[in-house]
């Protein structure tokens, strides 16, 4: 019995012995810095730069269609001709340098016409953010209103039919007043409705 224990303990600290540097090495190699560099993906020198759009962009929908200035790009457009009350969502916006966002909404013109949209009652009441602008070109029959505080913003809704636009020039704050209504120039003097 004592043999077999002696044996026992033999080969236990024979396993240590083995077993002790191997831990050892094993944990130096895992917290030691790397050395060298790691290559990923293609070689900088064959990277090249895609070039950025810089013509002006033509908007075509089943309502209408016109023209965004150069340096827009289209987010969304979504046409939903049976949906009540909107037909048609679209949103464009330009880069953070210029700061500039259109919206059109086209709808179903409800009974009580642009009084009935709760949209353009906001800015009827709401007279400490906007007020009734007058632009120029701006189309027979359309208010437009503009904000009187916080960041520049241009409002139209237009009547046409049996629908409606409501088109928005807006800012977080980069553009000016002078840039939105320059946008707004550009896209109504584009816009011909279907």
């Amino acid at each position: 019995m004592k043999r077999k224990l002696l044996r026992w303990g033999i080969a236990l600290l024979a396993l240590l012995v083995l077993i002790t540097p191997g831990l050892f090495l094993l944990n130096h190699w895992m917290v030691s810095s790397a050395e060298g560099s790691i290559h990923v993906g293609t070689p900088n020198a064959q990277k090249t730069a895609t070039p950025e759009v810089v013509a002006p962009i033509s908007i075509t929908t089943s309502y209408f269609t016109t023209m965004l200035p150069t340096g827009f790009t289209v987010r969304r457009q979504i046409e939903t001709p049976s949906a009540v009350p909107f037909q048609l969502q679209l949103a464009a916006n330009t880069g953070s340098k210029t700061d500039q966002q259109f919206s059109a909404t086209i709808g179903t013109m409800p009974v009580g016409g642009l009084t009935s949209l709760g949209d353009y009652n906001v800015r009827v009441t709401d007279t400490s953010t906007y007020a009734a602008a007058t632009l120029p070109g701006l189309p027979a029959g359309a208010i437009a209103f503009r904000t009187v505080s916080g960041p520049a913003g241009l409002a139209i809704f237009w009547p046409h039919g049996s629908h409606y636009a409501e088109l928005g020039f807006s800012t977080e704050g980069g553009a000016t007043p002078a840039a939105l209504q320059a946008t707004y120039a550009q896209v109504l003097s584009a816009w011909n409705w279907k």
